[in-house]
């Protein structure tokens, strides 16, 4: 099984992680079209390659010009949940070239409602790990980095030295979320934030605007408070922090949740009165959040400039 490991400076292209020597395979990548493998038929990842028109629809719609950005650009998600893992995928399947994954977290089987590395086969295994794996198989040209450690004010400047050109935020620490935001607006690192997805059931009501001027969601509320009140940020003008959020209530779970699950942090308003309550979650929901968080960051690739939302 493959084991991921740190960066250690090879050329971009490929999965970094360590695996054991490969076996013989007869496989030719370049017959996939016409005689794909087996469903049970496991393919080395270092023998595939993109075929011709893995990215032509891409190329349809930004140009070649646009297609050549996006390869070159550098993206880290940090949170690789019900919203981060959904919005990984998107950044791959979009051609970004470069993708650093940060998650402290292991899949466990209450996550297979809504997470995409959760699977029977996958439980107990880092997400970072699940998720760079299935990046590399996307597109074998990606050079993807699963980072097994959890975003912290220690931890900030080794991760964000890595210079990424976007960062997306799907954090539902509140105190990490928040240092992490103040800490990119800081350092000029264009960031897209995702608030509350738990609760909700309706995908429709999703919208993005600045995190200054969100609506109904408390978790954006809360993370208003403390940028305000910690870090500076403005009383009355815009952050210049795209968010997507809800305008839908969050609904108060049926019937009580594990009080020891880590996503009792989700919805409260302070972190200190963190209430014990597991709201429920719906991936429809979830993945449209990670998805619309896509692609403001592939859009403000594309323009070289902040994400639309951030420009009030």
């Amino acid at each position: 099984m493959p084991r991921l490991v740190a960066d250690s400076g090879e050329e971009p292209g490929g999965l970094i992680y360590e695996r054991e020597e490969a076996q013989a395979c007869d496989f030719d990548p370049k017959s996939r079209l016409t005689n794909p493998p087996r469903s049970d038929e496991k393919v080395p990842v270092e023998s595939l390659e993109p075929t011709p028109d893995s990215f032509q629809r891409l190329t349809l719609l930004v140009g070649e010009k646009g297609t050549e950005t996006l390869q070159n650009s550098h993206v880290m998600v940090l949170g690789l949940g019900g919203v981060g893992s959904w919005a990984a995928e998107a950044l791959a399947r979009c051609g970004v070239g470069r993708l650093s994954l940060v998650d402290f977290d292991r899949v466990c089987s209450s996550n297979i409602n809504r997470q995409l590395p959760a699977l029977q086969s996958t439980l107990g295994r880092p997400k970072c790990q699940v998720m760079a794996e299935r990046l590399a198989q996307v597109d074998p040209r990606i050079r993807v980095e699963g980072l097994e450690r959890a975003y912290s004010s220690q931890a900030s400047a080794e991760l964000l030295n890595k210079s990424p050109d976007f960062v997306l935020d799907a954090i539902d620490q509140i105190t990490a979320k928040c240092h992490l935001l103040a800490t990119c607006r800081q350092r000029g690192i264009p960031v897209v934030t995702s608030t509350g997805a738990a609760g909700r059931m309706d995908p429709t009501r999703l919208r993005v605007a600045d995190l200054a001027r969100t609506r109904v969601d408390p978790l954006a509320l809360a993370v208003r408070k403390i940028l305000r009140v910690k870090y500076g940020f403005h009383p009355k003008k815009a952050f210049g922090i795209p968010a997507v959020f809800s305008e839908e209530e969050p609904v108060f779970p049926c019937s009580p949740g594990d009080e020891g699950s880590q996503e009792s942090a989700l919805l409260p308003e302070l972190e200190e009165e963190r209430k014990q309550v597991v709201y429920g979650t719906a991936c429809f929901v979830t993945g449209a959040f990670g998805l619309m968080a896509a692609s403001l960051v592939v859009r403000g690739l594309l323009e070289g400039k902040a994400p639309p939302s951030a420009r009030q």
